[in-house]
This record gives C-alpha cells, structure tokens and sequence, in this order.
C-alpha cells in the first residue's frame, strides 16, 4: 500500500511534519489510500459508534484551541 497510515506517522507515532509529508504520499491516490485505512481504524476504535467520533472531533477541536461552540452549533456528518 503506498498510503497507509505508517506513512503518516513517525516512529513516536506522531504526525509527521508538512516538510515530510510530500515526500512519502506522491500523488492523490496514494492520499486517498491513507484517508482510507484511517478511516478504517477509527471505524473500528468506535466500534461504529458515530457518537463516539463525533464527541472525539470535539476533543480535537477543544485540543487545539478551536470554537468548540461553534463547531457544536454545526453537523458534524456531511450529507
């Protein structure tokens, strides 16, 4: 798989930098593969519990210092 998640991530598991990321995802089909199996992982961490990730987009937001309120005021799932 030329996009995965292992492509993404250093070896502390942390996002690897801008700088980087051209460097191991080349064209939007290698993209498309990691936002896949990302997707996959989160499916199966929530056990498909839709509450469960939209309540962990909140976290995120409140993490990095967003508009919690605005963001609760919006739908989380895009129709």
């Amino acid at each position: 798989m030329a996009g995965s998640y292992r492509h993404v991530t250093d070896k502390n598991n942390n996002l690897i930098s801008n700088e980087h990321f051209p460097d191991m995802i080349e064209n939007l089909g290698d993209a498309y593969e990691t936002i896949e199996e990302m997707w996959y992982l989160i499916d199966i961490l929530a056990n498909g519990n839709k509450s469960k990730i939209a309540d962990a987009h909140l976290k995120y937001i409140e993490r990095v210092g967003g508009d919690v309120e605005y963001v609760k005021s919006k739908d989380f799932w895009c129709e």
